[in-house]
């Protein structure tokens, strides 16, 4: 009997030990659930707080522009409110930029005739150069753009997409994005070239004249086909004693008054409205395209709004180093 006694004492303890860990591992996986749910309802939260941020000081941008466009519509430059503010809040902070600072690609296709612009696609030949990549590479956004399946010397249409991995066509309208122009033929050979040029250009959805009291000193240099150290005299010029219209810089540069060059003004239409936003665990940055109207009647409108595109490391070049 009292072997018989300790052999259900034994299992008595056994089955206690098992009913225990059951209990154990049934807590730990409610803890785990309760606790990916309250991450999850966390991040949601920051994540709408977030979106709040980035509405009101897009909307802040907007009122900002539509005054300035109202008050001083006959030139936007660097010493205006709107491109020296930065808007704050606890949580989040906003720079608007002038986007007809960067050379509109879509402007080497006219968007009425959509036929080539020698002047536009000679200014993105210079800057081609300028940031290390082959000037015909112009060829290929033109092809690229342009509604006809015509090959240029240079060039890339359907044909040569399709033998392309993955296959794809040519886009035959303008581009919607710069980064579009890692689909184009040619472009990405050199990525860290390519993320050098993306800081010089931008998609624009009408063709736009490069503001040159904004513009950078490659832009400068590229527009005017002139080097880089004038131009830079240009760009200081420009922050201090802004161009009150296009004549002065055309007087500047000396340029005849029937020269042909490609489009350039002091005064803006589209501006980026950058927000970045810290919340707890959650970090963002946004860009907005706001479009705006000037006089009397000024109107800002939110065109887009995205996460800015990411820098494509040159892998090739990076195994070089190493």
């Amino acid at each position: 009997m009292s072997a018989y006694r300790q052999r259900q004492q034994g299992i008595a303890l056994v089955t206690a030990l098992l009913i225990v860990a059951i209990i154990a591992a049934v807590a730990t996986s409610v803890g785990l659930g309760q606790q990916v749910w309250l991450r999850q309802t966390e991040n949601l939260t920051q994540l709408t707080q977030a979106e709040a941020f980035r509405r009101g000081m897009q909307a802040a941008a907007g009122v900002m522009l539509k005054k300035d466009g109202k008050d001083a519509p006959q030139t936007d430059n660097l010493t205006e409110d709107w491109a020296k503010a930065t808007l704050a809040v606890s949580g989040g902070v906003a720079k608007i930029s002038d986007a007809q600072a960067r050379f509109n690609l879509n402007n080497v296709v006219d968007d009425k005739t959509r036929q080539v612009n020698k002047e536009e696609a000679a200014v993105f030949r210079n800057l081609l150069t300028a940031d290390g990549l082959d000037p015909a590479l112009t060829e290929a956004l033109i092809d690229w753009i342009d509604p006809n399946p015509d090959l240029s010397a240079g060039g890339a249409e359907d044909l040569e997409y399709q033998n392309e991995n993955p296959p794809r066509r040519a886009a035959n309208r303008p581009l919607t994005s710069a980064s579009e122009l890692r689909m184009i033929k040619g472009f990405n050979k050199d990525k860290e070239a390519l993320n050098r040029l993306l800081q010089h250009v931008i998609a624009l959805p009408k063709k736009t004249p490069v503001n040159v009291n904004t513009a950078s000193r490659e832009v400068i240099a590229a527009l005017a086909n002139i080097p880089v150290p004038q131009a830079e005299q240009i760009v200081q010029l420009a922050k201090t004693q802004p161009f009150k219209n296009k004549g002065e810089l055309d007087a500047l540069l000396k340029l005849a008054p029937d020269a042909k060059t490609a489009a350039y003004d002091v005064t803006t239409s589209y501006f980026i409205v950058t927000v970045k936003v810290s919340i707890g665990n959650m970090k963002q940055t946004t860009e907005s395209l706001i479009e705006r109207t000037t006089g009397g009647s000024s109107s800002t409108k939110v065109l887009w709004y995205r996460q800015p595109p990411l820098e494509i490391p040159d892998e090739d070049k990076d195994k070089d180093k190493t």
